[in-house]
């Protein structure tokens, strides 16, 4: 089991701190909450065993994928970490 949930991600979600900012990092876990700000703007709370992180949701794409989802649906994201 656990080598099949390590390929999909690099980091854990309570695992991210300052000295990841910039780094490019793939994160697994269960849609939380989506909080819509605009078509091409919102944020997706993320959330694992170890702890949640905030997904900045940036383009249409992005956010018709995201609001296809359920909460509570299990997903694997990669971006650049931002403070």
């Amino acid at each position: 089991m656990d080598i099949i949930a390590n390929s999909l991600r690099s980091h854990t979600c309570g695992e991210l701190r300052m000295e990841h900012v910039g780094q490019t990092v793939r994160l697994a876990g269960f849609l939380e909450n989506l909080r819509e700000v605009g078509a091409a703007l919102g944020f997706a709370v993320l959330r694992d065993y170890y702890g949640v992180t905030q997904v900045v949701i940036e383009t249409e794409e992005m956010m018709a994928a995201f609001k296809a989802l359920n909460k509570e649906s299990t997903l694997s994201v990669e971006g650049v970490v931002r403070e």
